[in-house]
């Protein structure tokens, strides 16, 4: 069962598993930026097997857009240059193992219609560099 923490230096509030006592976010590992369907926790515990951290976040440049590709409605996390001061808000799942970011990106790159990025993210005053997954 997940349980709120806050992380003072951070200013942020994280859910992480019951069973670590910790206050501060967990940095260890890798992490993956999401905002569509992968936000919702527990298609996120069933896909990985456990309760992995997450935190609220956004990040800047892109918006969420769904497009229609071969009949399908599929959603995409796009790039917004003209818009600079766009923000599109999140979850960023964290202290992944590459087996289970591996996980996420067979789910994200399915069909071939999206790409892997690396990006910043911000969880309160914190920034991390992040996966994240955008149009092809």
């Amino acid at each position: 069962m997940y349980t709120p923490r806050y992380d003072e230096k951070a200013n942020v509030l994280f859910f992480a598993e019951s069973t670590d006592g910790s206050s501060e976010i967990p940095l260890d590992g890798q992490g993956v930026f999401v905002c569509g369907s992968l936000q919702n926790p527990r298609k996120m515990t069933k896909l990985l097997g456990r309760e992995a951290t997450f935190a609220p976040a956004i990040v800047f440049g892109f918006r969420h857009e769904i497009l229609e590709i071969d009949g399908c409605s599929i959603p995409f996390m796009l790039s917004s240059p003209e818009t600079p001061g766009c923000v599109l808000t999140g979850i960023a799942w964290l202290a992944l193992s590459g087996e289970e970011l591996g996980r996420i990106a067979e789910i994200e790159l399915a069909g071939n219609f999206r790409r892997k990025i690396l990006l910043t993210s911000h969880l309160g005053n914190k920034e991390l560099q992040i996966t994240s997954f955008t149009r092809r």
